[in-house]
């Protein structure tokens, strides 16, 4: 979330609205596990848990082979979804 001085939030930040939809489907009470903003002010968000769909449903499958990333431009909102192999 961003405020202006005054306390006044400007700009919120979940799934669908700058942050890819699918974070959306994430385990319940589980978020973003690694955030953070680069020097040229890119966000870079790390889902703690599994965001893998299964057959198609709006739920989380129990495992998965990979992490989901997402590299947001705070400027723009271009959002540029990654998946990572884990070992």
């Amino acid at each position: 979330m961003e405020f202006e001085a005054d306390g006044t939030m400007v700009l919120k930040l979940y799934p669908g609205s700058r942050i890819p939809e699918i974070f959306k489907y994430r385990t319940p009470n589980r978020g973003a596990e690694g955030v953070t903003i680069t020097p040229d002010g890119t966000l870079v968000l790390m889902e703690q848990s599994i965001l893998k769909l299964k057959n198609g449903d709006k739920e989380s499958a129990d495992t998965a082979s990979f992490c989901r990333i997402a590299f947001i431009n705070t400027d723009n909102g271009q959002i540029r979804p990654m998946a990572i192999q884990l070992m």
